[in-house]
């Protein structure tokens, strides 16, 4: 005679209707059938809306069609101006921008002599310690970056000087750098 504890183990109660979903669930039911299942059921709602016939009297209603803001037979062109644009700039103006642009260009002269001084060929002028740094692979990016600068404020012995350093720039092993730091 078999003790009770196995005797209960070997008689399992039928669990009806519960049973046999998870039987269904734990033994046919996989990742891939359910893949398969998805698609076919998306594929088949997609072929029914794209070949369904189209409804001919659907038309979207939005109300703002019907404001009249934006109908444009109501609309009238802009106001055409006698003056000319930009209006002519009297004495006063021209002397005021004049002397700003000159501040300006003082300023990027101060730059770029302490640059040129201190740093040139090299990427960047720590300006405290008067120090070069190469922080963009050693190429004067501060030369590349200055030549459009120098250009349309007319320096052009500084421009000059520049170009020279520019053209002797060689950029063969920079890209195997470029390509080890940024793949």
């Amino acid at each position: 005679m078999l003790p009770l504890h196995r005797l209960a183990a070997q008689q399992q109660p039928s669990r009806g209707p519960v049973a046999t979903a998870g039987f269904f669930l734990r033994n046919l039911w996989s990742s891939r059938l359910a893949t398969r299942v998805f698609i076919l059921l998306g594929a088949s709602v997609f072929l029914v809306l794209i070949f369904s016939p189209p409804v001919s009297d659907f038309r979207p209603s939005f109300s703002w069609l019907d404001d009249d803001r934006f109908d444009s037979s109501k609309h009238f062109p802009p106001p055409k101006s006698s003056d000319s644009f930009p209006p002519p700039l009297d004495a006063k103006t021209v002397a005021l921008w004049a002397s700003r642009a000159g501040l300006v260009k003082q300023s990027f002269l101060h730059a770029w002599d302490g640059y040129d001084k201190y740093a040139f060929g090299y990427d960047e002028l720590q300006p405290l310690s008067n120090t070069s740094t190469t922080n963009f692979n050693g190429w004067g990016v501060t030369i590349v970056d200055s030549l459009s600068t120098m250009k349309l404020m007319g320096l052009d012995d500084a421009y000059k000087r520049a170009m020279v350093h520019v053209k002797g720039l060689k950029f063969k092993g920079h890209v195997r750098w470029f390509l080890s730091q940024c793949i």
